[in-house]
């Protein structure tokens, strides 16, 4: 599914605020913001799906290559990535929350709202609130910027009155702090699907040399040969598979790389995005108008790589 992107926090405030002031000067400008911010919040969501996908299948790829080694699995190690997983998995959801509030914001006039609004404030403010950071191998974790739960306060304020002026700002405050967020945890998001993509590889090779892979696996690393000319290989003969074995080592480190550059493409597109949209809801909540507003940026890499990533 082709989705576009926005920054997670920064069309609820433009929606809410028009939302709660029908006078809204710039009602259409908060209003395509805000189709945009329904489909990045899914993406973003797909996105960190993705992510905990990643830390869940190198879990498994550690219980194999502890087996193989006929050594015990450590267990620090493996709670740590159960907190990353956990963490991945609550952006997810507050990603997933603010979609379904975003999408209720597109259509909200002057001070009615739906009940299912008011839900969908109450679970985006606690998933805000109830961040917690991503855990780091020196022991630490990454900074939850204040604005967060700040933003959760004026979100409950908001519900609560449908008149707070102001509403706008505050939340182009918090805009900036999720754009600053996905910037500051790129670096961890990276390394954990690169060694991921790298342990993997290195279990493959081993299984790869142990005559433990498929003959169909094995000629597959001929396709792009063959594949252009409707050519398939047949009976696998020894001599061939000792080939195809002795290059695969090199192929499958080649494969790993390619998938870490391609999820770093992905995260890239998605910061980039995320602070344009930052910079186009400051100026909407300074009350000045966004004019045509830019395509946003095409999400085919971040749906390339998650793709190979989720079943």
């Amino acid at each position: 599914m082709r989705r576009v992107r926005t920054n997670p926090l920064a069309v609820v405030v433009l929606l809410a605020a028009c939302a709660a002031q029908t006078g809204c000067t710039h009602g259409k400008d908060a209003v395509a913001l805000a189709q945009q911010m329904t489909v990045t919040a899914n993406e973003l969501s797909t996105y960190y799906g993705a992510l905990a996908q990643c830390v869940n299948s190198e879990l498994g790829v550690l219980e194999l290559e502890q087996a193989l080694n006929h050594e015990p699995l450590g267990a620090e190690n493996v709670a740590q990535l159960q907190e990353v997983m956990q963490a991945f998995q609550q952006r997810q959801q507050m990603a997933a929350a603010l979609a379904t509030l975003a999408s209720q914001l597109t259509t909200l006039t002057g001070s009615t709202a739906p009940a299912s609004v008011g839900a969908s404030v109450n679970t985006l403010a606690s998933d805000m609130t109830g961040l917690k950071g991503l855990p780091l191998s020196s022991g630490t974790a990454t900074a939850i910027p204040g604005a967060m739960s700040q933003s959760a306060q004026g979100l409950m304020q908001w519900w609560q009155t449908r008149k707070e002026r102001g509403f706008a700002r505050s939340f182009a405050k918090t805009a900036d702090a999720m754009s600053s967020l996905f910037a500051r945890e790129k670096p961890v998001y990276d390394s954990v699907v690169d060694t991921y993509n790298r342990e993997a590889a290195s279990v493959a090779i081993v299984l790869v040399k142990g005559g433990q892979i498929s003959d169909g696996s094995l000629t597959a690393e001929l396709a792009p040969a063959l594949k252009p000319f409707g050519l398939s290989t047949g009976s696998m003969t020894a001599a061939l598979r000792q080939q195809l074995q002795t290059a695969a080592p090199d192929l499958l480190h080649r494969q790993a790389a390619q998938l870490s550059q391609q999820e770093q493409t992905a995260s890239a597109a998605l910061a980039s995005n995320l602070n344009a949209m930052s910079q186009q809801t400051a100026q909407l909540a300074a009350g000045k108008p966004l004019g045509k507003i830019p395509a946003p940026a095409s999400l085919t890499a971040v749906d390339a790589w998650t793709k190979t990533v989720l079943p």
